[in-house]
């Protein structure tokens, strides 16, 4: 073998040996780059991430909706004082949407505790009522009757959609079923007067749900009375109606003039009842202003038109043709003379001498009276 085949034997086993060591260290390389990563663990002393406050949550919940927050009452993240986001949800949905708690855990007794916020928005301190005791069953029992429950709403809640003008009929039976309206009905049912729900349910909306007993100690006449005297000075008309039909007797007897003067104004629905009280008033012993009064609204019901100027016996005739004719009289006042108070009545100075017997040298005295003929 002569020198040159030894360099190229050499020469070749290096090449092997170079190619080998590169396959080698590409291989390493590959393995190294493909390989996962190990996630850098966090030092023990690094700082936790603060959880959210109450009151931060409260804020967001203030102006959420009714579903909204519904959705909310499954999040159980943990806040301040051990309490979650659901317990914040129930409770604004209890203070601001009028849910019915109670109803959805009838069997359940509910402890309670409350927490103080102040509103953003007014600056005012709101108080919301928190449950404790409840666990994720009882949320989701919670979270399933305000879902599948029409009107999953507390007595409130109910009175203040209808009053908002939800003319829904099952909003309605609803609300017929809540103690207050029951104890109402139970009220006017006692009496010999059947009074429909819809015409209790239209005289309580005139006014505010606190004007509504949740429930009466008796159920008798003078507590019916009293119920309706409350809702006329709110300014019911049906209260006013109810109480001139039911009560009629008590209401010419012993309502005083102030009460007399509340009532009739409210007198707008022409019954057989308002239309005869109106007129008994108008010719009884009332005075001059509450018969008037009574007189006018008389008119307005049965769409007669008054005289001009207002002659109250003239109004009387309207009504009660066959009435003797009433005399009319005058307070003499400071500055009064015959002559100008002939030309007022449309007479004559002589026809007032004669009607009040006046010799034509005698003054006239303040404070007495002149019939007028």
């Amino acid at each position: 073998m002569n020198a040159w085949e030894k360099k190229s034997r050499t020469l070749t086993k290096a090449l092997i040996i170079s190619g080998g060591l590169n396959i080698a260290f590409l291989s390493t390389f590959i393995v190294l780059a493909l390989r996962p990563t190990t996630p850098q663990k966090i030092a023990f002393n690094a700082p936790r991430e603060e959880r959210v406050s109450n009151t931060r949550v409260f804020h967001e919940y203030l102006l959420a909706s009714f579903e909204e927050l519904t959705f909310e009452l499954k999040r159980n993240e943990q806040l301040e004082k051990g309490y979650c986001r659901r317990d914040l949800a129930l409770a604004c949905l209890v203070a601001f949407h009028d849910f019915d708690i109670k109803r959805a855990l009838p069997s359940d007794e509910l402890q309670t505790r409350s927490l103080h916020f102040t509103n953003p928005q007014g600056g005012e301190e709101l108080e919301l009522t928190l449950y404790p005791s409840l666990n994720s069953a009882h949320f989701d029992t919670l979270q399933a009757f305000a879902q599948t429950e029409q009107w999953p709403l507390t007595p409130k809640g109910l009175f203040e959609e209808l009053k908002r003008g939800n003319n829904s009929s099952s909003l309605k039976e609803t609300f017929y079923l809540t103690p207050e309206f029951y104890a109402l009905t139970m009220l006017f049912n006692r009496s010999k007067y059947l009074i429909e729900k819809q015409t209790l349910l239209s005289m309580i909306l005139h006014c505010d749900f606190q004007d509504l007993p949740k429930a009466f100690e008796n159920f008798d006449a003078s507590t019916r009375r009293a119920l309706l005297q409350t809702y006329v000075n709110r300014g019911s008309p049906i209260a006013a109606r109810l109480l001139v039909e039911t009560e009629k007797n008590y209401v010419q007897n012993r309502l005083d003039n102030e009460k007399i003067s509340i009532l009739i104004p409210l007198l707008t629905i022409p019954t057989n009842e308002t239309v005869d009280f109106l007129k008994e008033t108008m010719i009884g012993l009332r005075p001059d202003s509450v018969r008037e009064m009574a007189a006018k609204q008389l008119c307005k019901l049965t769409n007669q038109s008054l005289p001009e100027p207002y002659e109250h016996s003239i109004v009387v005739k309207l009504f009660f043709p066959d009435a003797p004719t009433e005399k009319k009289v005058h307070f003499i006042k400071k500055g009064d003379t015959l002559w100008d108070l002939a030309r007022h009545y449309k007479t004559t100075v002589s026809a007032l001498r004669e009607a009040n017997d006046l010799p034509k040298d005698k003054a006239l005295r303040l404070g007495k009276t002149l019939v007028i003929p």
